[in-house]
């Protein structure tokens, strides 16, 4: 059976190795320093871990590939809802504090297809809405959270097999993070990531699948003493279609796991359900969820998405 509390490993040490179990996975987590610390203002960290697809996807994080000649250009929005993305606990398991309880970012995409199976795209992301509180851990002050920008993903994408409707296409890419957010309420890395990925999608029938994996390589930075630095990041989809192909229903996994060692980025992962429709050929409407599997910075326990797109 999962445990469900945090563990102390070391009490007797100002800030104890503490992990959380859950599923049977042993999994880092924040937890509050022993010590009474000094309230010294904490500089923070991207805690977002959902990065909205292209906008010409099928899915909300994952690339269905297939972008045409036929529609160059597409434009997206996806609201996405993040509860308890950042939690703070004692050593004993119990909540010191929440520093973000409630996080609305809102992801503005477009791309643009060019001849020969390439494509560009940028998505950037604005927290319209984050609620928290104000908590120390290790001696740092985490303040709670407002509005702010975060940072500007732009990407170039080359399909290197099949075609837009093909029962396998296969991609390469490179995708860039510009420190363009807000680092003081958990927006941004303040560092310049760069990304490169392989991709791919398909169809069958009325099945449809995606999956991508990348590796994210940027410097490490710290939140409240915690090491954070580059990581691998996958994500992978599978659905059906409905209502003469009009209607998507699928489920989607995304997570990360640290590739440079002893640093605290964990093993974030969510699954979800989501459902996309098309209102026209040149509308798709979509509402989805997921929950957070692993204890990690940025996982929250519930995420909601409501995404729209446009191919004008």
């Amino acid at each position: 059976q999962a445990e469900d509390g945090i563990r102390d490993r070391s009490p007797s040490r100002g800030l104890g190795d503490v992990y959380k179990r859950q599923g049977g996975g042993t999994q880092s987590a924040v937890v509050a320093s022993l010590r009474a610390p000094a309230a010294a203002q904490s500089e923070t960290r991207s805690v977002n871990r959902f990065h909205a697809a292209a906008a010409d996807s099928q899915w909300f994080a994952v690339d269905s590939l297939s972008f045409s000649d036929e529609a160059p250009v597409a434009l997206a929005q996806t609201w996405d809802y993040a509860r308890r993305p950042l939690v703070v606990y004692e050593a004993d398991g119990s909540t010191r504090g929440v520093p973000v309880k409630d996080s609305v970012v809102v992801h503005t995409g477009a791309s643009v297809n060019l001849p020969r199976g390439v494509r560009l795209s940028t998505s950037v992301p604005m927290a319209v809405y984050q609620g928290g509180e104000d908590v120390v851990y290790n001696g740092a002050m985490l303040s709670g959270p407002k509005f702010a920008f975060g940072d500007m993903l732009v990407a170039g994408d080359v399909r290197v097999a099949g075609t837009a409707a093909s029962p396998l296409r296969a991609a390469v890419g490179l995708r860039l993070t510009l420190p363009t957010g807000s680092r003081t309420y958990y927006m941004s890395d303040s560092e310049l990531c760069v990304e490169p990925r392989a991709l791919v999608a398909g169809q069958r029938g009325r099945i449809e699948y995606a999956a991508e994996v990348s590796a994210l390589l940027r410097r490490e930075t710290e939140l409240a003493g915690e090491r954070y630095g580059s990581e691998l990041r996958y994500a992978a989809s599978v659905g059906t279609r409905f209502q003469r192909r009009r209607l998507l229903l699928g489920a989607e996994l995304l997570g990360a796991t640290a590739l440079v060692p002893n640093t605290a980025t964990g093993q974030p992962a969510e699954l979800g359900l989501g459902v996309h429709y098309a209102l026209s050929p040149d509308v798709v409407l979509g509402l989805g969820a997921t929950a957070g599997l692993m204890k990690a910075v940025g996982t929250p326990d519930q995420r909601l998405f409501l995404s729209a797109s446009w191919t004008p």
